[in-house]
């Protein structure tokens, strides 16, 4: 199957898409039959499709009926799901020669559960490359919303998975993936600025605070990568061994 290169700026509105999820019940949706009634060769598989097939049916109408008003979200959101599909399927345990046959049973019944042609050409296969990188952002912002209330063990691991996300994130952005950089500065302003509304549930521990990031500019002659030195040493004055931003345990 062929895949297309996605847009990593999906996840300003992780919250709300997260909260919508929790919403999914088990009901079928009146529009994702063809999830159950359709069956492919992969008999052994066959409740795992269709269990996912109508959640996706029932988060997409969902999140359709929210969006309609607003021409960004609406576009965002339809981006947001193809990268949940291939989040579920990667944690569903279906093995990863089957994920071709979802993508088939959504695409070849789009019109079923999008008359109007919303999920046309929306829904495709992402390359593990670009899954990866996206799913880094999204973790980010999936950890910060799941610290709901004081947990002593949740605290220790929000510093240690922020630091293990957040600089794999940089060093993604200047050294591998340019498109990574945008999302990231977006993270790192939602965060550094609601970062103060939960520092009351790790009050011992603190929340870690995130160096100032700063992006790429044009520059007539020169390459990304060629400005790598100057970033780094602009973004943070806290660095590693390796010269990667590290966040502070300040609380």
């Amino acid at each position: 199957m062929t895949t297309a290169v996605p847009d990593y700026d999906v996840f300003e509105n992780a919250q709300e898409f997260l909260q919508y999820e929790e919403l999914i019940n088990q009901d079928i949706m009146y529009n994702a039959h063809f999830c159950y009634i359709k069956k492919n060769d992969a008999l052994n598989y066959n409740i795992l499709f269709s269990k996912l097939c109508n959640k996706f049916v029932n988060l997409f109408e969902k999140l359709r009926i929210e969006h309609l008003s607003d021409s960004t979200k609406y576009r965002k959101y339809r981006e947001y799901l193809n990268y949940w599909i291939a989040y579920k399927l990667r944690v569903s345990g279906l093995p990863d020669i089957l994920s071709p046959k979802f993508y088939d049973l959504l695409k070849s019944n789009y019109r079923e559960c999008a008359p109007d042609g919303e999920l046309y050409n929306k829904i495709y296969q992402i390359h593990d490359r670009n899954f990866n990188n996206m799913d880094i952002i999204y973790t980010l912002y999936r950890i910060y919303y799941e610290l709901k209330s004081y947990n002593n063990v949740k605290c220790k691991e929000f510093h240690t998975k922020y630091e293990k996300y957040y600089n794999l994130a940089v060093n993604t952005c200047y050294t591998n993936d340019e498109k990574l950089c945008i999302p990231l500065k977006k993270f790192t302003n939602f965060y550094n600025k609601n970062r103060y509304s939960k520092l009351h549930i790790c009050s011992t521990e603190g929340l870690p605070e995130l160096p100032k990031f700063v992006t790429s500019k044009s520059s007539q002659g020169m390459k990304f990568i060629d400005k790598l030195a100057h970033y780094l040493h602009k973004l943070s004055s806290k660095q590693t061994e390796e010269t990667l931003p590290i966040i502070s345990n300040t609380k």
